[in-house]
């Protein structure tokens, strides 16, 4: 009873480790003289390239993640009414657990097909492995939550206004004009395409099998938790 449901999510969640961690590779600029290497822009024109990104990120909000038969999948509403700026910092939060729930699923059938570490039946599921850890790591938790900020601080560094423009009036921050969701210019394998219109078609790839991995994971550890019977368990016997 429990080995299809298991099987189901695995099949759904699997493509979605092939597609994580897309994110803007340096580009030549259609139609204008700008060119983008990392953090670099050598052009003619600084508002060209502004415009340019600034029409990408909204295209990334409004045009990524549709598809066939939801359409634009919003089933809460969250982004009616709401502004490019404010639809851009949603996607961003959609993206990063996204990109979270898929390393999740991977790790978690990687933990529990093999653990060196943590031998025998009391560290079968990867949640117990976790708590075996920080059994002989105390400060484990702290660790990976320090190296997890350094990517948050990142994001932050490059995706959000200035604190200088923030402090103008009393509000809480907002992701700038010219920033792409996701965009942490990390690319190594090259997935990501360098035409507007592939982007957004890989984005939308990107995001439905960042939705299936969060609801794979969610699935995958209730049942470990209802049950006590590692997934890979489930699933091979």
């Amino acid at each position: 009873m429990i080995a299809q449901p298991a099987r189901l999510l695995f099949c759904v969640a699997l493509p979605a480790l092939a597609t994580a961690f897309l994110a803007r590779a340096p580009t030549t600029v259609p139609h204008t003289h700008s060119v983008r290497k990392g953090r670099t822009v050598v052009m003619e024109s600084i508002s060209e390239f502004l415009k340019f990104d600034a029409k990408l990120g909204e295209l990334e909000v409004t045009k990524a993640g549709v598809s066939a038969p939801f359409g634009f999948f919003d089933p809460l509403n969250f982004y009616g009414g709401k502004t490019i700026r404010q639809k851009k910092k949603l996607r961003e939060s959609e993206l990063k657990h996204g990109r979270v729930a898929m390393m999740a699923v991977l790790g978690i059938f990687v933990q529990e097909l093999w653990h060196p570490l943590l031998a025998g039946d009391d560290f079968e599921t990867a949640l117990s492995q976790y708590y075996g850890v920080t059994e002989f790591i105390p400060d484990f938790g702290a660790g990976a939550l320090f190296v997890l900020s350094l990517f948050e601080f990142k994001s932050i560094a490059m995706g959000w206004d200035p604190v200088e423009e923030t402090l103008k009036e009393p509000k809480i921050a907002g992701m700038r004009d010219d920033y792409v969701a996701g965009d942490l210019q990390y690319d190594p394998l090259g997935f990501c395409p360098d035409d507007d219109e592939a982007f957004v078609r890989m984005r939308t790839k990107e995001l439905n099998n960042g939705r299936m991995a969060m609801i794979a994971a969610i699935g995958i550890i209730g049942q470990e938790l209802a049950t006590g019977v590692p997934v890979v368990k489930s699933l091979f016997g």
